[in-house]
């Protein structure tokens, strides 16, 4: 049995007021804004060490007196190590204001184990973006540094570590804000198996340090869809008001159902025999005398049709019993001389009484 239209109608509402609810979670789960960085001032700090070793004349190195990093050095012939610091702080912006305060430290140190600090160069104090000082590190004195900690410490190990470390504060102000930073690249001097000859390494040469200035800022998320844009927060409203839409069409749709009268009973008979039923136009003229059989249901009356192959006419009548007008529905099923029908009388509502109430006056006979 198919759906009535007003059922096809309810389902549809029902399936798109589903959809659009889950559009509308959909929506609500996503963000409205995002927030994103933007950068008013960007500003790199640069810190390079150069060394230089300096050796005596040899065999090895055909009496050349200057190494590189990245020449096997030997302790036996280094001298002395000559290193170059520069810095250079650049900033996106120019400084209103600029003060460079920095120190550097030497520390002879074993890993894990003591520590002797020394200063390179005190504390100074600097307008200028870029600096440079140069210190000169003389190997038989850092040996013989090693030779007494060791004899009064009694630890002896295969490496040891010399570190020049500045320790920079940077103070800036620009138009974007203000810059303080503190920084302090270290560069390592590594000393290996001094009693057995040894050589040297070193490491942390280079240094790049980037950093920025800016703000956050809250930013509209966009949907779209087959070339088609819109925020996020304007998604939830439509699809809030897209389920107001279907919820008041869906109550509106099942209060017509709920208030439209049940069908009478002759609908419903015609609804469910409309197959047997044939409509007369008028009781058929005869010459043999018919004998009429009222039969109790419009159930019976179908068993007849069934059993004798012949339609169920339906034919209406009016009449007036007391001043109402009465509607006559006579169900028959002729068979040659025998008539076999059933009536059913319906009052006949005067305009504009009864509208719209269930038909509860009918009568079988």
């Amino acid at each position: 049995m198919g759906l009535s239209k007003e059922k096809a109608v309810l389902l549809i509402l029902c399936v798109l007021l589903a959809t659009s609810i889950g559009i509308a979670y959909y929506f609500w789960r996503k963000p409205v804004t995002r927030t994103y960085y933007v950068v008013t001032c960007r500003y790199r700090q640069e810190a390079k060490f150069d060394p230089i070793i300096i050796i005596r004349p040899s065999f090895l190195y055909e009496n050349r007196t200057i190494l590189h990093p990245g020449e096997t050095a030997y302790l036996n012939l280094v001298k002395q190590v000559n290193i170059s610091f520069h810095y250079r702080f650049n900033c996106s912006q120019p400084p209103t204001s600029f003060t460079l305060n920095y120190s550097v430290d030497g520390v002879l140190e074993v890993e894990g184990g003591w520590r002797k600090i020394f200063t390179l160069t005190s504390n100074k104090i600097s307008d200028q973006m870029e600096i440079e000082e140069n210190y000169t590190l003389k190997i038989e004195e850092i040996k013989k540094i090693i030779q007494i900690i060791e004899e009064e410490t009694g630890i002896h190990a295969t490496k040891y570590f010399y570190k020049i470390i500045p320790h920079i504060q940077v103070e800036t102000s620009t138009n974007a804000g203000l810059i303080s930073e503190t920084y302090e690249p270290i560069m390592t001097i590594i000393l290996s198996n001094i009693k057995s000859g040894g050589y040297i390494n070193f490491a942390g040469l280079n240094y790049v340090r980037e950093g920025n200035l800016g703000y956050y800022r809250n930013r509209e998320v966009v949907w779209s869809l087959f070339g088609l844009s819109s925020t996020v927060r304007t998604m939830r409203y439509i699809s809030l008001i897209i389920i107001a839409c279907f919820s008041a069409s869906l109550l509106y749709v099942v209060k017509l159902m709920v208030t439209k009268p049940p069908p009478s009973p002759i609908e419903e008979i015609k609804k469910k025999y409309g197959d047997k039923i044939v409509e007369s136009c008028g009781t058929p003229n005869k010459q043999i005398k018919e004998i009429t059989i009222r039969v109790k249901s419009i159930e019976d009356l179908y068993k007849v049709s069934e059993e004798t192959i012949r339609p169920i006419l339906h034919e209406e009548t009016f009449s007036e019993n007391e001043g109402r007008k009465i509607k006559q529905h006579v169900f028959y099923v002729l068979d040659d001389n025998i008539r076999y029908e059933h009536i059913i009388e319906e009052p006949v509502a005067e305009k504009g009484k009864n509208r719209g109430k269930p038909h509860k006056s009918l009568k079988y006979l």
